[in-house]
């Protein structure tokens, strides 16, 4: 993994982030592109929201618990070829 002063503030706003936005993944979905996100990808589980966002050529990867807004794991990574597509995907 690659982890930067940059990437530790990334994710320190991603908790935040996930506090504020529990419940409302479209809001979720336009804060991380009103932070840069190009490919924004989040899969809805019954207790569990798993987001994907690609940023200059870096994958954030972050699961939080739905109720509490607690960022549960997470990872930054260099971003995968198959990650660098644009656009929004949902999976409920």
């Amino acid at each position: 993994f690659l982890w930067a002063t940059t990437a530790a503030l990334a994710l320190v706003g991603t908790s935040a982030l996930a506090q504020q936005t529990v419940g409302s993944t479209q809001e979720l979905a336009a804060q991380l592109q009103a932070q840069g996100y190009t490919s924004i990808e989040i899969k809805e589980g019954p207790t569990q929201t798993k987001v994907e966002a690609v940023r200059d050529g870096q994958k954030l990867e972050y699961v939080f618990d739905r109720a509490t807004g607690r960022i549960l794991s997470q990872e930054l990574d260099r971003a995968a070829d198959d990650d660098l597509r644009n656009g929004i995907e949902f999976d409920r």
